[in-house]
Formats: structure tokens, sequence, C-alpha cells
């Protein structure tokens, strides 16, 4: 682990998603990060997590990823978006249905600590649910999916190349294992986008909830959403 916090900054050793125990790095900038080669309209899955801050100045910032699945089960990060602070359910619906409008969702997982949010992303006509909170395994299957380089994240997606570089593990526990999950970020974020991708990860591999997309479009308008 580096020697001083501010070296994790750009050491690898401390990352969560750095060095592995092998010496290969999980999250490569040069090879996880990557112009896609399918739409977004051509991917057979597509999911957008939400992690929603808190309120206040000083509060937690509110994260949102979006996700493709290809036809052969590699995945593509298309977007992101932070605020700083929590903007609401209608302005995080709002900036959701720029994509949903030009190809459904399939699943919004969103952290099951905000079920109003849930509930009004729903209400909204998002497929909003609650994500699977499951740290330890969503960390490693996560971890899994960036080093097999199936994973790859847009270039415009800066914020998620930042918050991977700079979410480190905390070095009063074993990192060996990964088995605490104790996590360290700078002020500038609380691993939003790592939290997202960690809730899309499981997400996916669990499945669509219904076992089949939405047979019909959803369209929105304002502050409701109708079917078309």
């Amino acid at each position: 682990y580096p020697s001083q916090p501010s070296d994790a900054f750009v050491a690898h050793s401390g990352l969560v998603y750095g060095e592995d125990h092998d010496g290969v790095l999980i999250f490569h900038p040069q090879q996880n990060i990557a112009l896609p080669t399918w739409s977004w309209e051509q991917s057979k899955w597509r999911v957008a997590s939400v992690d929603p801050g808190g309120t206040g100045a000083t509060s937690d910032p509110t994260g949102i990823t979006v996700w493709g699945v290809s036809g052969d089960e590699h995945v593509y990060q298309y977007g992101e978006k932070l605020w700083r602070g929590n903007p609401g359910s209608t302005e995080m619906a709002d900036w959701l249905f720029r994509w949903h409008s030009r190809a459904p969702f399939d699943f919004v997982p969103v952290d099951p600590s905000a079920p109003t949010t849930i509930v009004d992303l729903g209400r909204l006509g998002l497929p909003a649910l609650g994500a699977n909170n499951d740290r330890k395994t969503g960390m490693a299957q996560h971890a899994s999916l960036l080093k097999s380089r199936r994973f790859k994240i847009h270039p415009d997606c800066v914020e998620t190349k930042h918050q991977y570089q700079t979410y480190w593990v905390d070095p009063r526990k074993d990192r060996s294992t990964r088995e605490g999950t104790q996590t360290i970020t700078p002020k500038d974020h609380h691993a939003e986008i790592p939290d997202c991708n960690r809730y899309s990860t499981l997400r996916i591999m669990d499945g669509l909830p219904s076992g089949q997309r939405r047979s019909t479009p959803i369209v929105r308008h304002g502050s409701r959403a109708s079917r078309i």
C-alpha cells in the first residue's frame, strides 16, 4: 500500500480496482476505455443504475451509469451522470429518459436504501427496482468483469475513470481477501460510479426480472409517462 494516502491517487497497489494479486491491473485505462462496437439500440439488455445522494451543500453526490449488453455478452458503459447532492427523482428521470426514449431500459436498479426514489422513478415510467447491495460479491464480480476486458467504458465517461483511480482499500483492512470491503475515497466523491457499476454487474448476472423486455416503449411527457 502507498506510504502516504495521497500516493494512492497515482499508485495502483492500494486501489480497489488496481493491481490484482497476479500483478495485472483490474481497471486498465488503455484497455477498458474504448469506443463502442455496437449501438445503444442494438444492445440486447439495457440497464441504468442509480446511487442517490443526500441533500445539502456537503451531502453525498448522486451518480448514474448507463450500460448496454451485446449479443455476445460483452458490456459497455455508454454514459454517466453525477450531481453534487440529490437533484430529486424528476431531474434524474429527465436525464434517464434521454436514453430510455431511444431504446428502453430493461431495468433501473437503485440503491435499496432509497425506497422513495425507487417508487418515484417507477411512477414516472422507468423499470426501477431495489439493487442487490451485496458489496463483497458485487465488488468481486465487477472486478472480474473489468479484468476480463469484456467491460468497456466510453471515453467521455471521465468521472468513471476518475473514481476508479481514486477509490482504494482501507489500509487498516486485509486487502489480500477484499473480505472487509472497507474503502476510502477523496472529498469529491464517495464512489457513486463504482457503486452504480456494482449494482449493474449483479443485476445483469441475475438476469431480467421478468425474463423479457417490455413489449412497448415508454414515452415521457413532462412529469408523467405513457405507453405508445
